[in-house]
């Protein structure tokens, strides 16, 4: 599933300059910080001093976004770095992980909220939160909100889907604090309900739950070497093929490096051509790609003589040889 935790593939414009991508992404990531660092405080303070436990999980879960956040500010300018001799395909895969590694925190702040608060469950009742604990969890929906649409435009800006995961654990804040409203709602209104606080900690905890998943899954699609999907690949066939002297294309293999893709295939020409014409047909073909797929990182294109051999496809689709059409392989 490729879901914009991650800016989505295909849908970004053209890569920014690195240095561009570091201060956006660190610009970030300091906000997330003293925003998470001022909320957490306020948060855990009127948890305690309102007697609410709902407030106080939702409290923990923004600690957990100000350590995702600095990591954000540290991680960049390694994952950023250009390629070197020991990592010829550069370091994007540490953004990868950056962004696994926040939806793996997150399952375990979730996992914790739930067990603490089904245990608190079979204890006495506390007092009911007050009007303050209310006024806070509100304040968390907005606040918290308006951070999260302001981060995923600067993922969008800076390409970068850790930067985008970030903005998702923002925003799974903004939604957990929902259930932490009503609780606290309920609560304050009729005493009674007091319990209701700690059911809206566990309800906290499966908020949270489905954003980390929404988070990891990408990761780890992407992790696992997932290719693009057929939509993509058709683009590519299609920019491949656009030159009347190439005679198909097939051995199309694809994978993701954040938010560009690498991309590689078997390019079918004429047997009689020379060597140069085959290379020209070849970097030609690259340049259309790339030309018209930004998000393309590099086109690896190995060429192959069209004949009898090859003129069946293997993966996934490839050129008509005389329309120069793309067709699906059945």
């Amino acid at each position: 599933m490729r879901r914009q935790t991650a800016v989505e593939p295909g849908k970004s414009a053209a890569t920014p300059k690195p240095a561009t991508v570091l201060r956006l992404v660190r610009r970030a990531g300091w906000v997330g910080v003293w925003a998470n660092v001022v909320l957490a405080a306020v948060k855990l303070t009127a948890g305690v001093l309102a007697n609410s436990q709902a407030l106080m999980a939702d409290g923990v879960e923004s600690l957990t976004d100000i350590v995702s956040s600095m990591l954000l500010v540290v991680g960049v300018k390694y994952w950023e770095a250009p390629p070197d001799a020991a990592h010829p395909h550069g370091h994007k895969r540490l953004e990868t992980l950056f962004s696994a590694g926040v939806g793996l925190a997150m399952v375990a702040v979730a996992g914790g909220l739930a067990w603490n608060a089904l245990h608190s469950l079979r204890q006495d009742s506390p007092l009911a939160p007050n009007a303050w604990a209310l006024a806070v969890a509100v304040l968390t929906i907005v606040s918290k909100e308006l951070l999260y649409r302001w981060t995923l435009h600067q993922s969008r800006l800076a390409g970068s889907p850790a930067v985008a995961a970030n903005a998702w654990h923002h925003r799974s804040d903004a939604i957990s604090s929902l259930p932490v409203a009503l609780a606290i709602g309920l609560a304050w209104i009729s005493p009674q309900w007091a319990f209701v606080d700690k059911v809206g900690a566990v309800v906290v905890s499966f908020f949270i739950l489905h954003a980390a998943w929404k988070i990891l899954g990408p990761a780890l699609n992407e992790l696992m070497d997932k290719g693009a999907p057929a939509e993509e690949v058709q683009r590519i066939l299609t920019l491949c093929c656009a030159a009347p002297e190439v005679r198909g294309a097939h051995h199309i293999r694809t994978r993701y490096l954040s938010a560009g893709v690498d991309v590689s295939l078997h390019l079918l020409v004429d047997p009689n051509i020379t060597v140069l014409e085959g290379h020209t047909l070849a970097h030609e073909a690259k340049e259309r790609i790339m030309a018209g797929m930004p998000h393309v990182l590099d086109v690896t294109i190995h060429v192959e003589p069209f004949g009898a051999t090859t003129a069946r496809p293997l993966l996934p689709g490839a050129c008509d040889p005389v329309t120069s059409t793309p067709q699906v392989t059945p």
